[in-house]
């Protein structure tokens, strides 16, 4: 099940440098983004981390931990996100855009065919995720 959507943020007027170094600090990710419980560093190599996440859903086992490669693009203020392993699949991008004062967030991911059902609310819900850690972010500078 393909999702892809991008949310944007008005971000004129707040310390763009302060709130890149909250939005690029992995290990504050959980702080922000509540949809990841945990973050495990398994390797780090300079501004790429190999890590474990453990998302917020209930599951059995380890239905709730996959794999992802964060990337860290100081310069450009980009924080990737490449999922690979378990049940959240594909990209996700959250960058600040000093030229248009904006912060966005693009996902491009794939789930389970399990999870069609649930599409629209699934959709609904990452958004708000997105929304409210952006939330979070801003209350902080």
């Amino acid at each position: 099940m393909k999702i892809f959507f991008k949310v944007e943020r008005n971000i004129n007027g707040y310390d763009l440098d302060e709130l890149w170094n909250m939005l690029s600090d992995v290990g504050a990710i959980p702080k922000y983004w509540h949809g990841h419980r945990e973050i495990n560093v398994l390797e780090n190599n300079g501004n790429r981390y190999k890590v474990k996440i453990r998302y917020a859903f209930p599951s059995l086992g380890n239905g709730n931990v996959g794999e992802s490669i964060i990337e860290i693009d100081q310069e450009n203020k980009i924080l990737s996100f490449c999922n690979y392993k378990g049940p959240v699949k594909g990209t996700i991008k959250v960058w600040i855009d000093e030229n248009e004062n904006k912060m966005s967030c693009v996902y491009d991911i794939e789930m389970s065919a399990i999870y069609i059902p649930f599409k629209g609310w699934i959709v609904r819900h990452f958004k708000k995720g997105v929304e409210h850690a952006f939330d979070r972010l801003l209350q902080k500078t």
